[in-house]
């Protein structure tokens, strides 16, 4: 193509010189050759146009066959593997007949091994049983034993224990019998007493206000310290409480003994008796009647004989009141230890001093009976002064008898001789 592009230069160079030279004749020669070149350059197009396609042909033909001859060989492999798969069905079927068997085999063998396995844990499990079934008739064996000696050990004690309570009771009744000889005879001296003090309350004149104490109730033994427990307010700065020997109240200034506020002993017991009906007295409470000559192992009831309380409440002295005794009388005094006996109730008893004298609220005081285990916890609720002045306070009772359980709940008030009474 370069070397028809450089002839048809070196024509139209050499017709242009040409035309100058002959013009009409050259122009002639110079559009034929131009014509005949784009006839050439037409020419080459197509024929590389015809190229083109034909390779473009020949590729297509190529890729279909290639096609063809790919189908072809996935044709044959399929062919061929479908006679592979053919040949070794029979192997596979083999293998798989084999394979069943093993397994087969192998459950067989496996509950085989399971049925000795049951069989060695049963022997295992017998022979346990049988040990501890040996062991238990052992135990049985020696807890027999054991209880037997514990037995004996508890006759022992029990007979030990019977012995003491019966050197207990002896001494005890010994020593009643004792105080009662003793209250004999001080019975007949405070009958004495009584009558010369009666003489002389017939001759003393009743101290008031602004009367001055005598110097014999101005000593330690006459004061009042526990001036609540009788419902009496607190005494000013420079005062105190007195007490004489008729349980008359006198707020006296320390300093002077003028009297300055008077309580009269038959005026609270008038107050006591518009508010409660009646005074209880030791008589009233069935302990103090029925168990004077039992065994008193909290020494309540020789307490009690040993103030001069029992069949003196009311006589007007002094004891009663300083020993602060508890009357539990009534119906409801009856409930609350219609479950004891004579020792429980000395016991329980002695809860009841410990509780209503402590002045303690929501307080707990128990009690337990060693020889037949009885228990019980007595509580003081709280502690108020009633409408006249009465010091009282709530209480609970819960007493454990054997399996059973008791409770009981009241109130109870502090008498004018000091004696704490149940009234309800």
């Amino acid at each position: 193509m370069k070397a028809i592009l450089t002839t048809a230069l070196a024509l139209s160079l050499l017709g242009g010189t040409a035309v100058m030279a002959q013009p009409d004749t050259q122009l002639r020669i110079s559009q034929n050759d131009n014509r005949d070149q784009q006839d050439n350059n037409r020419q080459d197009r197509r024929d590389r146009k015809a190229a083109d396609k034909k390779a473009a042909d020949q590729t297509s033909a190529d890729k279909k066959a290639a096609d063809v001859k790919a189908a072809q060989q996935k044709a044959a492999d399929k062919t061929a593997t479908d006679r592979r798969t053919n040949d070794r069905a029979p192997a596979d079927q083999k293998v798989n007949d084999q394979r069943a068997k093993d397994q087969v085999d192998r459950g067989r063998r496996d509950v085989r091994q399971r049925a000795s396995d049951k069989a060695v844990n049963d022997r295992r499990v017998n022979d346990q049983r049988n040990a501890d079934q040996k062991a238990i008739e052992q135990r049985a064996v020696d807890q027999k034993s054991a209880d037997q000696i514990r037995q004996d050990q508890i006759r022992r004690d029990q007979s030990r224990q019977d012995q003491i309570r019966q050197d207990q009771i002896r001494q005890d009744q010994t020593r009643q019998d004792q105080i009662r000889q003793e209250q004999i005879r001080n019975g007949a001296r405070d009958a004495q007493d009584r009558r010369d003090s009666a003489a002389q309350r017939a001759d003393r004149r009743r101290w008031s206000r602004g009367d001055r104490l005598p110097d014999q109730y101005r000593q330690d033994r006459y004061y009042v310290n526990d001036w609540q427990q009788y419902g009496l307010n607190r005494p000013p700065r420079g005062y105190r409480w007195v007490r004489d020997d008729n349980n008359d109240f006198f707020l006296a200034a320390i300093a002077t003994g003028i009297i300055s506020m008077v309580i009269y002993r038959d005026d609270r017991d008038q107050r006591w008796q518009r508010r409660y009906s009646r005074t209880y007295s030791y008589n009233d409470d069935i302990y103090y009647r029925e168990c004077r000559n039992s065994p008193d192992p909290a020494g309540v009831i020789v307490g009690a004989l040993i103030g001069g309380l029992l069949g003196h409440t009311a006589s007007g002295g002094r004891t009663g009141a300083t020993v602060a005794g508890v009357v539990v009388g009534g119906a409801l005094g009856a409930a609350l230890t219609s479950n004891l006996d004579c020792e429980d109730r000395s016991y329980a008893y002695k809860t009841y001093y410990d509780g209503f004298n402590a002045g303690r609220a929501y307080r707990n005081y128990s009690w337990r009976n060693p020889s037949n285990n009885h228990r019980g916890t007595f509580r003081v609720g709280r502690y108020y002064n009633d409408p006249d002045g009465f010091r009282c306070a709530t209480f609970s009772q819960t007493a454990y008898i054997g399996s059973q359980r008791h409770r009981a709940n009241g109130r109870a008030c502090r008498q004018p001789d000091g004696t704490w009474a149940v009234v309800n």
